[in-house]
């Protein structure tokens, strides 16, 4: 038998450059650096919430305007909080802007608006099969709570910031995060299934609520296949902006669905 016939198996190293599943472009950084960033953001997030809500409340009590003011600043900081985060990680691998998605939308600009508003209806579609599932199976326990108190709604100043923060800052910084950043690293590894519903998984964790853990790890993964099919984070970007912008108006106007 001559020896060149012979095969061994692969024992160590990465698989082949074919048997991976097709990457993102740009894509230098991983599994270490998406663990690294996700608990650099916890860490500093809290530590200013703490500090910021902790105390207005020490200085105003629960319910008065001024703690109403700290947690919705709170909430425009953890979105500066996540970019900055996730520049800091990626500028060690050497990536930039254009690695994070901060690109032109390959079908171009006026088909990608076709796909926004799919993906946005496909979004919805998620949270109302949620809703009703939950609502056939007696299930009022996995009900969304209120994801803001009603007093924010009183103060106009409030409502102003929190509603940037929600409407503008949110869907930037979080698919700078969730989808460029946690997702586009997974791609490297994993296929567009796992990859879109780990990054969403954590994306609906983040938002506090058991409650929406399921349907927003569900539009989390709508997000990355848009992001995915169109290879541009404007993309996603614009469904999570039409999506807030429509949940928030609807809040704002129609009391009773708070």
């Amino acid at each position: 038998m001559n020896h060149s016939d012979l095969t061994f198996p692969r024992l160590e190293g990465p698989p082949p450059k074919s048997e991976r599943p097709p990457s993102l472009p740009g894509i230098t950084w991983g599994f270490r650096d998406i663990v690294l960033g996700v608990f650099g953001a916890l860490v500093v997030f809290f530590v200013l919430g703490a500090a910021i809500i902790g105390g207005a409340m020490a200085a105003f009590g629960e319910d008065s305007l001024e703690t109403d003011l700290a947690e919705a600043i709170a909430i425009a900081m953890l979105d500066v909080v996540l970019v900055l985060t996730v520049l800091l990680v990626i500028a060690r691998k050497g990536a930039g802007l254009p690695a994070l998605g901060f690109r032109a939308p390959r079908q171009g600009w006026g088909l990608m608006l076709a796909f926004i508003v799919a993906a946005y209806f496909a979004a919805i579609g998620v949270v109302n099969i949620y809703g009703i599932a939950i609502d056939v199976l007696g299930l009022d326990q996995l009900e969304p709570a209120q994801q803001l108190p009603d007093d924010f709604y009183d103060h106009d100043v409030v409502v102003v910031l929190t509603g940037f923060a929600i409407v503008f800052m949110a869907p930037v910084a979080e698919e700078i995060f969730f989808r460029g950043f946690i997702f586009g690293g997974l791609r490297r590894y994993l296929n567009l299934p796992i990859a879109g519903l780990i990054s969403g998984s954590l994306f609906a964790i983040a938002h506090g609520d058991p409650g929406l853990i399921l349907p927003f790890a569900g539009v989390g993964l709508v997000l990355a296949a848009i992001y995915e099919y169109t290879r541009s984070l404007y993309a996603s970007i614009g469904v999570h902006f039409v999506f807030n912008s429509m949940s928030f108006l609807l809040l704002l106007l129609f009391p009773d669905l708070r």
